[in-house]
């Protein structure tokens, strides 16, 4: 049987290593990377898989940093190199005696300075400074000294490298990313705390369009995020693939920055670059807590996006039941079809074999037998999923077990090619 194919996302969600990506440069739509992939396949077989969702999961630090030199050992190091990094002044002092270049660079552009940074060495970090060592020589990634301080939390060095000198607005060399947005990456509220009073931007955006407010909000540290709000800090720029700041903190459940953007001017209803509103995305992820608060303020529970999803199906898609629930009560059309596929949200969760969706979309009156562009009903989906409670659930509502797709083909049908023999046996009981 045929698949929905080339489904475009539902929304422009992104996995929750967005940053990430950001901070390497990627612009526009995150491709199969970002995260772990998710098929954006609607019904069916409806793919278990959601819309447009990505898994919750630990952010990894940007790659630029994924082995830093605290981290890389004595790879390609000097003696200098190796000496600064754990502290031993009388080693460095010796080196440097004996003619050592002190801005020596291993082969990922590392310096001695760099490794004394990384690693929070004070002593080594002003020697090197006193010996004339320069304090902005970046990596191979653009990343200065004071980088590799931030990115291991080293507020200390940080503070020092700033009083020599260092330059609190450096970017690095691909995604064009600055020590604010790098510490707020972290979640490294002192840190960010000096930047900010050393005159960081505050609203700069990186190559993806994400600033510091904006990385804060996805990484979910709460810290940095009151601390730029205080600053100051713009809400109402857009990263690259139009996502706002008010889009980030629905989807991330952040009420608080939900209801401070709101009472700052931002529409409640503000479309990102696919039509897709904060209601969307806070549906998407589940975040019924963010969800009440745009429906209090006036969000339209029933607004497509340009390719025809609600907030229903972005719930019902990646088998948010809480979020289903709200939503139904607040008056959303259980019967909302995708724009692209004719497909309701019952779909979805038939398709994918849910029943605790399914179920709460039955209580909320949704239609059992709505056909999609291809003729499929709900039972249909179940039946080729083969999840036997959810099918019953189905027929219970009084799902039509003689409606046929346009191939002809019935529900039995669909569980037949699959093998379901209870579903077969259910859906025609002469079945032997």
């Amino acid at each position: 049987m045929s698949r929905y194919k080339n489904a475009p996302p539902a929304t422009n969600l992104r996995p929750i290593s967005l940053v990430a990506a950001l901070l390497l440069g990627a612009s526009g739509a995150v491709s199969a990377q970002s995260a772990p992939a998710r098929s954006t396949q609607p019904p069916a077989q409806i793919s278990p898989e959601p819309v447009d969702s990505a898994p919750d999961a630990t952010p990894q630090d940007p790659p630029e940093f994924s082995r830093s030199p605290a981290t890389r050992g004595d790879e390609g190091a000097t003696a200098l190199m190796r000496a600064a990094q754990r502290g031993d002044l009388g080693t460095i002092q010796d080196e440097l005696k004996d003619g050592a270049d002190i801005n020596a660079q291993d082969p990922r552009g590392y310096t001695a300075l760099a490794r004394a940074a990384a690693t929070g060495q004070l002593e080594s970090i002003k020697l090197l400074l006193d010996r004339r060592a320069s304090i902005e020589l970046p990596d191979r990634f653009g990343a200065t000294p004071l980088m590799q301080a931030i990115a291991g939390g080293h507020t200390d060095a940080v503070e020092l490298l700033i009083q020599r000198g260092a330059n609190v607005n450096s970017r690095l060399s691909r995604s064009r990313t600055t020590p604010l947005i790098l510490a707020t990456w972290h979640g490294h509220t002192d840190i960010v705390k000096l930047l900010l009073d050393n005159k960081a931007d505050i609203a700069y955006r990186n190559q993806g369009g994400m600033d510091a407010l904006m990385t804060a909000i996805e990484q979910g540290h709460r810290g940095p995020v009151l601390m730029l709000l205080e600053r100051g800090a713009p809400v109402d720029g857009v990263t690259t693939a139009g996502r706002s700041v008010l889009d980030l903190a629905a989807a991330a459940n952040d009420v608080a920055t939900v209801k401070e953007v709101l009472k700052r001017g931002i529409p409640v209803d503000r479309r990102d670059s696919r039509g897709t509103t904060p209601l969307m995305h806070a549906s998407t992820r589940g975040a019924t807590d963010a969800m009440k608060t745009l429906i209090e303020a006036g969000a339209d529970v029933n607004a497509k996006s340009d390719n025809g999803t609600t907030s229903l199906i972005q719930a019902a898609s990646n088998n948010r039941s809480e979020a289903i629930r709200l939503l139904l009560e607040q008056g959303a059309n259980p019967d909302a079809r995708h724009g692209q596929f004719g497909a309701t949200a019952l779909h979805w969760t038939a398709g994918a074999g849910r029943l605790e969706a399914t179920q709460a979309l039955l209580a909320g009156k949704a239609n059992t037998n709505l056909q999609d562009k291809a003729g499929r009903t709900a039972l249909m989906m179940g039946a080729d999923n083969g999840n036997l409670d959810v099918v019953k659930a189905l027929l219970d509502a009084k799902a039509d077990i003689a409606l046929a797709d346009s191939k002809g083909e019935r529900a039995v049908d669909w569980a037949r090619k699959k093998n379901h023999a209870a579903i077969v046996k259910l859906l025609e009981p002469s079945s032997e």
